[in-house]
């Protein structure tokens, strides 16, 4: 499976894009992959899903026949402690794979009928067209079936793999563009993964939030499908906006490519509400629990961006406040206040007040917000 010839690649979060170059090829090739990221909607800023839009262009002077596919390894099992090698990994048993069209699209659903089967994973091609196979066995075997006429045969469902192996599948659409016309062709990769534990020594929460949208992978490539040029035009309106501006590029890099942490397990939204952040990533878990407030208190994007996501950050550290108004440094027992963070956390909660649309949530948290001021008053600045 040959690359193509060149590459060139933008980043500009939450978009990425490509532009594949290769002079043997009729036609001209664009990729633009994104999680929707959108202002003031934390919800569908959390959907698990990552949106790939392939744009192909007839260059040339003749009609051309194009397929584009998309592989998917089901990854059910999988709990990131080690590599998965090729189609082996330890956590494998039971992966089961079936193509369901639904009209609008194909999808590629990936369960587990082993010991885990709560997780599941869903690769759609949104395409009437659109066609798919349950499994494929060498990447040769793929190749030749795509080179036969651009189209895909195969099994449509897989009895369960063997302890230890998974299974992959792919989803394609194949095009008829005449010279000069282009189109796009669209996947949704989604996933669903119930049983999580985030935090430690106390702190942090069960599941993930977006179980409360949906019961499978397939519920979110249904929603991502139904609302997809509304999910792109809103997340391509917030890149836009900045993009377009004045300010140089280099600092616009600097200033979004650092709300992508708020997509990293840097941060996780559990089933109960619940918002954590660590203080950072290491290779296999988070480092420094507690939503440190002398860390979290000066950033600014979650709070900006997804206000109620401020107003939670807020709240959690009020509800651990001592009796003596003292907001602990972190939300884990035993940790006394830090004058930096103590302080930063009553200027976030004026900030979360004036991105509120009227004074409820002040109303509702001003006990609590005057006491951390008394507490600043009589520890730091008696005078």
């Amino acid at each position: 499976l040959q690359g193509m010839k060149s590459n060139e690649f933008r980043g500009e979060y939450p978009l990425a894009e490509y532009d594949f170059k290769d002079c043997s090829l009729p036609v001209s090739v664009k990729l633009e992959a994104f999680s929707p990221f959108i202002p003031m909607n934390a919800k569908d800023s959390a959907i698990p899903c990552v949106i790939f839009k392939v744009t192909v262009e007839n260059t040339g002077s003749k009609k051309a026949e194009v397929s584009v596919l998309q592989s998917q390894q089901n990854a059910v099992g999988y709990d990131g402690q080690k590599l998965i090698e090729n189609r082996n990994y330890s956590g494998y048993a039971g992966n089961v794979n079936k193509v369901i069209n639904n009209g609008k699209y194909t999808v590629l659903d990936m369960a587990s009928a082993g010991l885990d089967k709560s997780g599941s994973m869903a690769l759609a091609c949104v395409s009437e067209n659109a066609a798919g196979v349950a499994y494929w066995g060498s990447l040769d075997e793929l190749i030749n079936d795509i080179k036969a006429d651009g189209k895909l045969y195969g099994l449509s469902e897989t009895a369960p793999s063997a302890s230890g192996t998974t299974i992959s599948g792919a989803v394609t659409d194949f095009v008829v563009l005449n010279p000069g016309e282009s189109k796009t062709v669209d996947f949704v990769l989604t996933w669903y993964f119930p049983n999580v534990e985030y935090g430690s020594r106390g702190w942090g929460g069960a599941g993930n939030q977006y179980t409360n949208w949906g019961k499978s992978a397939d519920d979110g490539a249904a929603y991502v499908v139904s609302n997809l040029p509304r999910l792109y035009s809103q997340t391509k309106l917030y890149h836009d906006t900045f993009y377009q501006g004045n300010l140089p590029q280099w600092m616009l890099d600097r200033i979004t490519s650092q709300t992508a942490i708020m997509r990293t397990k840097t941060m996780f939204w559990a089933a109960n509400g619940f918002v954590g952040a660590w203080e950072g990533c290491g290779s296999g878990s988070g480092c420094c629990a507690g939503n440190c407030v002398h860390v979290w208190h000066y950033a600014q994007a979650p709070a900006r961006l997804f206000p109620e996501i401020g107003r939670k950050l807020r709240e959690e550290e009020l509800a651990l406040q001592l009796p003596d108004g003292g907001l602990p440094h972190r939300l884990l027992p035993d940790f006394t206040p830090a004058a930096d963070g103590h302080l930063g956390s009553i200027l976030g909660a004026y900030r979360e007040h004036l991105e509120s649309a009227d004074r409820y949530w002040l109303d509702t948290n001003w006990t609590g917000i005057r006491e951390a001021m008394d507490y600043a008053i009589k520890t730091w600045d008696a005078d």
